[in-house]
C-alpha cells in the first residue's frame, strides 16, 4: 500500500505502525493485521517518546479545508487515537509540507511552506507535560 508518512509506536510486544496511505486512511499495522480506519488527519504524521502519559505520542497533521495547518498530539490506548494536547496551528505561517521525528525521538520537526514568500521554514516541536 503506497504511503506518505509513517509513525511507530512501541507496545509491549510489537511495534504498531501507522501509516497515512494514500487512500485518504490511516492504516494501523502489528506485523499481523492492517486495520484501515479513516480520520480526520492529514498526510502527515510522526512519533515523539516523551515523560507524558504512555510514553509515546502520535503528531498528526489535520485535514480537509486549509490541509495541513494544524499538527495535534494523540495516544492510542488501544487502536482508537485520543487526543491529548490542542492544536497548534500553523495557519498564519503557511502549509505544513513535512512532520519528521528527530534522531533522539523526543522532538520533530515541522516543514512549512510560507503561502506569500514561497519559502520554507523549520519549527521543532515538543510535547510538555501538564501536571
Amino acid at each position: 500500500s503506497k504511503f506518505y508518512s509513517a509513525a511507530f509506536l512501541p507496545r509491549d510486544k510489537y511495534l504498531l505502525w501507522l501509516f497515512a496511505a494514500t487512500d485518504g486512511h490511516v492504516h494501523m499495522v502489528d506485523g499481523l493485521s492492517d486495520q484501515a480506519t479513516k480520520l480526520d488527519w492529514g498526510s502527515d504524521l510522526t512519533s515523539v517518546k516523551t515523560a507524558c502519559g504512555a510514553g509515546w505520542q502520535v503528531l498528526a497533521t489535520s485535514s480537509g479545508e486549509g490541509t495541513g495547518e494544524s499538527v495535534r498530539a494523540y495516544e492510542f490506548p488501544d487502536r482508537d487515537p485520543v487526543a491529548v494536547s490542542a492544536a497548534i496551528d500553523f495557519a498564519g505561517a503557511g502549509v505544513i509540507t513535512a512532520l519528521w521525528t528527530e534522531a533522539k525521538a523526543d522532538t520533530a520537526i515541522a516543514i512549512v511552506r510560507n503561502r506569500e514568500t514561497g519559502s520554507y521554514e523549520a519549527f521543532r516541536l515538543a510535547v510538555a507535560c501538564s501536571q
